[in-house]
């Protein structure tokens, strides 16, 4: 097939992704990709293992400080509008060279892409989690302002207003016109369900094998979390959890993570040392770096609020480090209780009983560990899920074929 690739997501976990699934479908397909000028794409890089690349030229307007925060929602209302123009040029081009498919990933700036909706070649739209600015609350912070004056202004900020409607307006069509969803999890299908009444199919994620591996290191006293470092990633309730822990037995938390908010950084660092908690944060860290870490670690914690799928718990497994996820989102479709590490609830009390029972306990460890690695070749290698992805890349290609027959 001739595959239109389009994303514009940062560094992290979706570009990851993104590049894992590329890497294994340039084998058989011809890929050309279509983003923005404005990302870091020395990370995942994609233009080495694509046909040909096309980047178009987008730079946010800037944004003002307090005391005049509020006109950045007109100002990102008219960001929407430049992306719209630029969408339907993007997809002019894609649909003058008529690709047999467009796969289209999230925007960083829209969530679903304005790009969905001027394609006229068959699309296949990778939602790798609804808008969740739009459908959820953030978790509460001492360092956010919480003015009832706040609250009160933004009841009634009619900038707000008209962006989140724009976005969830962005959402709600670009889904609608996608020749087909698919989704990391059947969590994230039943919201998508839940929210526009749309189906979606669940095409799960794969993890490389032969990067995320055990390496036979020997195990430290840490206990290790990775991601950004953001209130939806719940550390606050990791570092809570351990410090229920007698202070002879706890362990050190290592957090890596490849963005920061300063300010999370600070909470999370005066949270730890209120609580006894010792804690390393570092910063981004190649993927050697990376796979040592997960293999010197006791286990791996994993606890984000309602995270759409999670690759982290894998990487962990995959480097035969057990993982204690929380019971939420798309983490419990990916952890075998008991066998591969354990699923907890919100309680700090309960994060620290199984943390404490396999620290305590290094052979039960292991065997979790060997578990954890044969499950991952067993059924989360990419060799199996790419199958799958490829089969309804090219069912959405034939079909819209068929309607132009």
């Amino acid at each position: 097939m001739r595959i239109a690739l389009y994303h514009s997501v940062p560094l992290g976990g979706a570009k990851r992704i993104i590049f894992d699934q590329v890497k294994r479908l340039n084998t058989e397909h011809e890929i050309t990709l279509y983003s923005l000028n404005n990302l870091e794409n020395q990370f995942c890089d994609l233009r080495p293992i694509v046909k040909e690349s096309f980047f178009f030229p987008f730079i946010p307007t800037g944004l003002f400080q307090s005391p005049f925060g509020r006109i950045n929602q007109a100002i990102r209302s008219y960001d929407l509008y430049r992306l719209k123009n630029l969408s339907k040029i993007i997809a002019n081009h894609i649909n003058r060279i008529k690709y047999d498919v467009a796969y289209v990933h999230p925007c960083q700036f829209t969530g679903t892409p304005w790009l969905l909706q001027f394609l006229n070649v068959p699309s296949v739209n990778y939602c790798q989690e609804y808008n969740r600015f739009l459908h959820e609350k953030i978790q509460s912070r001492p360092y956010f302002y919480t003015s009832s004056w706040k609250y009160f202004l933004d009841d009634i900020d009619i900038f707000s207003r008209y962006y989140r409607f724009n976005l969830r307006s962005i959402e709600r069509n670009g889904l609608k016109h996608a020749n087909c969803i698919l989704v990391n999890s059947q969590f994230i299908r039943q919201e998508i369900d839940r929210l526009y009444k749309l189906n979606a199919s669940v095409c799960y994620l794969g993890i490389d094998s032969d990067l995320f591996t055990n390496l036979g290191q020997k195990k430290h006293n840490i206990v290790l979390s990775v991601g950004m470092l953001t209130p939806s990633k719940g550390f606050d309730f990791i570092i809570e959890g351990l410090s229920h822990i007698p202070e002879h037995y706890r362990p050190t938390l290592l957090i890596v993570s490849a963005r920061q908010q300063p300010d999370e950084r600070n909470y999370l660092v005066q949270l730890a040392n209120t609580h006894k908690v010792r804690l390393r944060i570092l910063s981004t860290v190649d993927n050697t770096t990376l796979v040592k870490i997960y293999n010197q670690a006791k286990l791996t914690i994993y606890t984000p609020y309602r995270e759409p799928f999670g690759l982290v718990p894998l990487e962990s497994m995959a480097c035969g480090t057990p993982v204690i996820g929380i019971d939420e989102g798309g983490i419990k479709e990916t952890i075998k209780d008991g066998i591969t590490g354990r699923l907890v609830s919100r309680d700090p009390t309960e994060l620290a009983s199984k943390t404490l029972e396999l620290i305590l306990q290094p052979e039960l460890i292991s065997n979790m560990g060997r578990a954890g690695r044969d499950y991952i070749l067993q059924e989360w290698t990419w060799d199996k899920r790419i199958k799958l992805l490829e089969y309804y890349l090219d069912k959405a290609a034939n079909e819209k074929a068929k309607t132009w027959n």
